[in-house]
């Protein structure tokens, strides 16, 4: 059943799978953010200039299929997930946020977003400072914001989560 979303009153469900299907899930809210990442770690599990997260409240989502799903922690900070047949990652959910999951956007099934695909282009980048980025990725000069690392206010969140 699709329920209304955040930006639209239009009833729908967001679908999304691995390469090979063993993971398959769905969100009945649209992503409140999308989120280019160039760290190091996302580039080395992406194995590109940067991974694109959409963020979804967790309680939107729903896993049908976890046969292949596998979770492992890279960091103190967050913990990710991925398909251990095909290797796609499918998430990524900090510690300090635990009401918000980060969700690969190429797993999304675009067809699922209807009109609102364009959502998925991105709000922001996160660590695009040179010798934290690919050397060889050019930042294109758009309307997208840009932080040397975290946002301030996530950098903010993460301190006080770690002086607790």
């Amino acid at each position: 059943m699709a329920v209304s979303g955040s930006l639209t009153d239009a009833p729908f469900e967001v679908a999304g799978s691995c390469l090979c299907g063993g993971v398959q899930y769905m969100s009945s809210s649209l992503p409140t953010a999308v989120t280019h990442c160039h760290c190091l770690s996302c580039r080395k599990l992406s194995g590109s200039s940067f991974l694109p997260f959409a963020d979804f409240p967790a309680t939107s989502i729903t896993f049908r299929s976890t046969k292949t799903l596998k979770s492992n922690q890279h960091s103190d900070i967050a913990i990710r997930t991925h398909c251990t047949e095909c290797g796609s990652p499918i998430t990524m959910q900090y510690f300090c946020q635990p009401e918000i999951i980060g969700i690969t956007v190429g797993t999304i099934n675009e067809e699922s977003m209807g009109d609102n695909v364009s959502v998925l282009s991105g709000r922001k980048r996160v660590y695009t400072k040179e010798g934290k980025k690919a050397r060889w990725w050019k930042i294109p000069n758009d309307s997208m914001e840009n932080f040397d690392t975290f946002s301030p206010s996530f950098q903010e969140l993460l301190h006080n989560w770690k002086e607790n």
